[in-house]
């Protein structure tokens, strides 16, 4: 993968669709602009915001999902995944279990420092062999010591 892979929360009210489908927390591949186009403004901590982790974007879906039904128990809230393709198209509820199955698999194939395992982002930085494999400035020069120090110890 070589662009950074983000995921956006948003709550949505889904027009076209079966009244009980239509209020949804929505976990969109590719950022806000491919979120639903109906989505309601920021309420709740972390609506609006970009993730790295599928899984940390999937476990906060799940906590506004149950802050919004907490406020409004008499409505169905759904949760739901996907992208738009930055088309408009509401996306199909799932359950608890699937949205993170989703994110799991999702997490298991996204690229990884090479160093220290964290999701690389956007800004990458080069390895000892000059390949963008490393997550941050702290672990690029953390493993440029380590291999100097390797070719000087069987140098």
């Amino acid at each position: 993968m070589s662009e950074q892979q983000k995921w956006v929360v948003t709550r949505q009210l889904y027009w076209g669709v079966e009244v009980d489908d239509a209020n949804v927390v929505e976990v969109a591949f590719g950022g806000i602009d491919y979120a639903g186009s109906d989505a309601l403004s920021g309420k709740y901590p972390c609506e609006f915001d970009e993730f790295t982790d599928p899984r940390e974007a999937a476990k906060t879906a799940m906590q506004i999902a149950k802050l919004w039904q907490a406020d409004e128990p008499k409505k169905k809230i759904n949760i739901a995944y996907g992208s738009t393709g930055g088309m408009t198209a509401p996306f199909e509820p799932c359950s608890v279990d699937e949205l993170t199955a989703w994110a799991e698999k999702r997490y298991d194939n996204l690229d990884k420092c090479e160093r220290c395992g964290d999701v690389l982002g956007e800004e990458r930085y080069y390895d000892y062999f000059g390949e963008p494999t490393l997550c941050s400035e702290n672990c690029a020069s953390v493993q440029h010591e380590e291999c100097e120090e390797a070719e000087h110890d069987h140098g």
